[in-house]
């Protein structure tokens, strides 16, 4: 377990996938409950808020979830600059892409409870 890649121990590698193994279930988690309580407290009230959380809720997607159980493996490796940068870019665009997906189901959400 000495043997060093890309500048982490094999030993730091398995920790790192270990994380993101345990992030990434525990957000699956975190979402398949917030979808069913949330869900059937919407359905017992007659705000659209509720509801509208429950339609974000459920558009999040899994590569944001992939997303943020990989940060959080990374945050005990030691990244040189030159995949650091490009891959911290890529994971903000992510990011970026699930907020706008947020948004439109937002907006698709409350344009049909006008209708």
């Amino acid at each position: 377990m000495n043997t060093i890649y890309f500048g982490n121990s094999a030993g730091a590698w398995l920790v790192a996938a270990g994380i993101g193994a345990v992030v990434y279930l525990a957000l699956l988690l975190i979402k398949g409950l917030l979808v069913t309580r949330l869900g059937k407290l919407a359905e017992r009230t007659d705000t659209d808020f509720d509801d509208a959380l429950v339609d974000v809720v459920r558009n999040t997607r899994t590569f944001f979830l992939l997303a943020i159980a990989l940060v959080a493996a990374m945050r005990g490796l030691i990244i040189p600059r030159s995949v650091g940068g490009p891959l911290s870019a890529v994971l903000e665009l992510l990011v970026l892409l699930q907020v706008g997906l947020w948004a439109t189901g937002l907006i698709a959400f409350l344009v049909e409870r006008s209708l």
